[in-house]
């Protein structure tokens, strides 16, 4: 999967973007991981997101990344968001991705 393409006017867009979204980020992560999990069957660096900001040449198209030693936790911050949010169905296609990451890492 190719990376998500975001454009933000400036880094305080971006921020409004990550507070705002932060559903469809944990979702987006989940998704992105486990079809890489799928493909490969095991965690690898996975560029999620590439920013490119309109109005700062500061930050010229930033990228993203989750790197195949902070799969576990990114998908432990996901599950429990949806735990909050009380998203069962995806907690467990969630919780089912962690089990075989952390099996196969054994």
């Amino acid at each position: 999967m190719k990376a998500k393409q975001l454009k933000f006017k400036d880094l305080d867009k971006l921020m409004e973007f990550n507070e705002n979204q932060i559903r469809d980020i944990h979702l987006h992560t989940f998704k992105f991981l486990r079809c890489e999990w799928n493909k490969n069957k095991k965690p690898s660096d996975i560029d999620l997101f590439n920013v490119d900001f309109e109005d700062d040449e500061e930050y010229d198209n930033i990228v993203l990344t989750i790197y195949s030693t902070e799969w576990v936790k990114a998908l432990e911050l996901g599950l429990e968001y949806f735990v909050e949010q009380e998203e069962y169905e995806t907690c467990a296609q969630i919780r089912n991705l962690l089990i075989k990451i952390k099996t196969k890492k054994k």
